[in-house]
């Protein structure tokens, strides 16, 4: 249903790092509109094998997210078993966007700036109904050369630290990986578009999608997009940063290369046509051919020895 208030609902993921969930959620009360927001957390569940330890951490994660003052309206979903990441992001998104029409996700590891969710909720109400544009990005990565562009702008690809959408471009999601690569592989310019131009393992991520028990939930809403000829909206400077790639998560890297010093505290959003910006696809193209690949390959045995979370 259409969201009477003019803010759009907020889905938090949460697990059990507590110190990064508290992060997370005192940064996004900063927003002057998180008073006005309906907070949608949802708690992911222990594993049947989970250490006293962990299930401590998701003792405490639960503990804070009950705590949590500072929203319109708190509504917390606890699943009693772990179903993971992926899965969680795909229930929780399907069942905001099951009462609302629009949905803004974070997971526990995204920090924000105090402009986030004013950038979000304009773009939102801006493109609400522009079929081409498919999904709003408040990550944008520290490339050379992004003071060039406009202070907003689009690109044919997936965004998903800090990201929202609406119900009729998340209806167009597709993970029916045999069908998905097929339709990427019949086209040049789409496999290129996927990958960047061959410099990213986007491919090999939706490639590893493939073996029994892998399953990454952005790969497919990054192809679901670029195969739809849908459009992301980037900031040109961040308002969002990953401070999970400390060795905090299991299905990350260690690395600070995607990370911004100082965050945007505010990005104007102004309405502009539905057309990818070349220049942020070459200068994007070239970050990537500049840094290591993120090995999927390398990482697959690893990420099913974590799986499901």
């Amino acid at each position: 249903m259409t969201n009477k208030n003019q803010y759009s609902p907020i889905a938090l993921f949460a697990f059990a790092r507590p110190e990064l969930t508290r992060k997370v959620i005192e940064a996004l009360r900063a927003n002057e509109e998180a008073t006005s927001s309906e907070l949608f957390v949802f708690c992911d569940g222990p594993r049947d094998n989970s250490s006293f330890e962990q299930r401590q951490k998701i003792e405490e994660t639960r503990a804070l997210v009950h705590k949590t003052i500072g929203f319109g309206q708190l509504h917390i979903i606890e699943s009693e078993t772990n179903i993971g990441l992926d899965k969680s992001v795909l229930k929780g998104v399907n069942h905001v966007l099951s009462k609302y029409d629009s949905v803004i996700v974070l997971e526990d590891d995204i920090i924000v700036s105090s402009g986030f969710l004013g950038y979000m909720n304009k773009a939102l109400r801006i493109y609400a109904n522009d079929d081409n544009v498919m999904n709003i990005s408040a990550y944008w990565f520290p490339v050379e050369g992004s003071d060039k562009l406009p202070a907003s702008f689009f690109l044919s690809c997936g965004g998903n630290w800090g990201w929202a959408t609406w119900e009729r471009a998340w209806n167009k999601f597709d993970d029916n990986v045999l069908e998905v690569i097929q339709k990427v592989d019949s086209s040049e310019s789409t496999r290129s578009l996927v990958s960047f131009d061959g410099h990213s393992s986007h491919y090999d991520q939706l490639l590893a999608n493939r073996q029994a028990g892998y399953y990454t939930w952005d790969i497919f809403w990054h192809t679901s997009i670029i195969l739809q000829k849908g459009l992301t909206l980037f900031p040109n400077r961040s308002l969002v940063n990953n401070i999970g790639m400390d060795g905090s998560g299991e299905h990350s890297e260690i690395t600070n290369k995607y990370y911004w010093p100082e965050l945007a505290s505010d990005i104007e959003v102004v309405k502009q046509p539905p057309i990818p910006n070349e220049q942020a696809f070459r200068l994007l193209s070239g970050y990537f051919r500049l840094k290591p690949k993120y090995s999927v390959w390398s990482t697959l045995k690893n990420r099913l020895k974590f799986l499901p979370w």
